[in-house]
């Protein structure tokens, strides 16, 4: 196997763990809140943790050169490309019934 091969299955490997465990650990931290503030606190840490290793890697300058503009930019790009559209997909699966709701996705 090639060692581009051999890093591919790697990755997809370790990408299929980390789903797995994710799953797992979400259906039990679900139960215990909102499911749209847990998913809300989820997304948050991880623009934290985007936000770490940008200014890590390139520093604050790229980011303090940015415009109020270029930010609020940025947010409503989070929020229609992100938040939304996972509250109206699974606000809308929500509002049916299984036998209906199979129909709907397909």
């Amino acid at each position: 196997m090639a060692a581009g091969s051999r890093l591919g299955v790697g990755l997809v490997l370790a990408t299929a763990a980390i789903s797995g465990v994710s799953i797992f650990l979400n259906a039990y931290a679900v139960k215990g809140f909102d499911s749209d503030v847990f998913t809300f606190g989820k997304n948050a840490l991880v623009a934290l943790v985007l936000a770490a290793v940008v200014l890590s890697v390139w520093g604050a300058g790229e980011l303090r050169s940015l415009s109020l503009r270029q930010w609020l930019l940025l947010a409503l790009i989070g929020l229609v490309g992100g938040a939304v559209p996972f509250l109206l997909f699974f606000k809308g699966f929500g509002a049916f019934v299984g036998a209906v709701g199979c129909f709907v996705r397909a």
